[in-house]
């Protein structure tokens, strides 16, 4: 202030899809919103008691990584032994936010006699021949970064008497 009179800020704002801006003990807090990135505009309003302006300042907001989540969870299966193949799609049953379709690796764990391959995102169920019984099997989606999430399948297989 050229008189030098106190300056405090008298009123901030910023686009709703940016995030939100408040005075705190005389200085303005910005909070990005969830997944924001990228320049924000904040416009703020300075006064000195009888005098006020307005000024803006931009605030970029670098990417971070997000981690991949569940999207829709896998139901747990109850199958009959021999049971014909079958697919279960990975890639609606996982989401990343900061990657596009495609770009999610998929992985599963814990099958000893429940087969599965993974191409593309679709998760091929096979049965091993005669066998019955509980496996809890894990899947696993993995970003390019190497962020990941995991949801867990209880696959139940029950016998089925064989013809001789």
């Amino acid at each position: 202030d050229i008189d030098g009179d106190k300056l405090s800020i008298d009123s901030a704002s910023v686009s709703s899809d940016q995030g939100t801006v408040e005075i705190v003990d005389g200085k303005l807090v910005f909070t990005p919103a969830e997944n924001f990135n990228g320049d924000a505009e904040i416009t703020y309003t300075v006064t000195d008691g009888t005098l006020t302006d307005q000024a803006t300042v931009n605030v970029t907001v670098n990417a971070v990584n997000d981690t991949p989540e569940v999207e829709s969870n896998i139901a747990d299966q109850t199958l009959a032994e021999d049971f014909t193949p079958y697919s279960i799609n990975l890639n609606t049953a996982f989401s990343d936010v900061d990657n596009v379709d495609g770009e999610l690796s998929f992985s599963v764990s814990g099958n000893n006699n429940v087969l599965v391959s993974i191409e593309n995102g679709i998760a091929t169920i096979s049965p091993t021949a005669d066998w019955n019984g509980s496996e809890i099997l894990t899947f696993t989606a993995t970003d390019p970064s190497g962020e990941s999430v995991s949801q867990t399948v209880n696959f139940t297989v029950t016998p089925v008497a064989d013809i001789v």
